[in-house]
């Protein structure tokens, strides 16, 4: 499985990455706007698209979280592909705009290493198989 992780905080981004990368082949950025160039450049290479997106809220300078996630639903293979939203913000307030902005789940800040694995075991247990990744022989 194929992950893009987009963390502006360089700790938590190659924390995030150390502790993904021995179960997943994961990509990670501190912006949007390197987001949506990886993303891009993921698709003009013939490469499946990432199979979850995970994106912090607070990005720093420049787009947020939920912009960044519209404009990744804008780049073909991406309308659909499961977001994981990362915040320090916390309550139902948040979770809920969250999900109705099209996040699958929300993990608050700071959260266990296992409580992203078992996000992300039920986002992929979820997920109806994907027939645009499968490629002939």
């Amino acid at each position: 499985m194929a992950l893009l992780l987009v963390e502006d905080d360089e700790a938590v981004r190659e924390s995030l990455h150390l502790l993904l990368s021995s179960n997943y082949d994961i990509d990670s950025v501190g912006d949007a706007a390197s987001a949506l160039a990886t993303a891009r450049r993921r698709y003009q290479n013939w490469y499946p698209p990432y199979d979850a997106l995970l994106i912090d809220l607070s990005l720093g300078a420049g787009p947020d979280g939920f912009e960044c996630l519209s404009q990744l639903r804008r780049i073909p293979g991406y309308s659909c592909a499961p977001a994981l939203a990362f915040t320090g913000w916390s309550g139902a307030e948040v979770e809920a705009r969250c999900r109705a902005f099209g996040f699958a789940d929300v993990l608050i800040k700071p959260f266990m290493p296992e409580d992203l694995e078992r996000r992300l075991e039920q986002v992929f247990s979820s997920m109806p198989v994907d027939y645009a990744h499968l490629t002939v022989a």
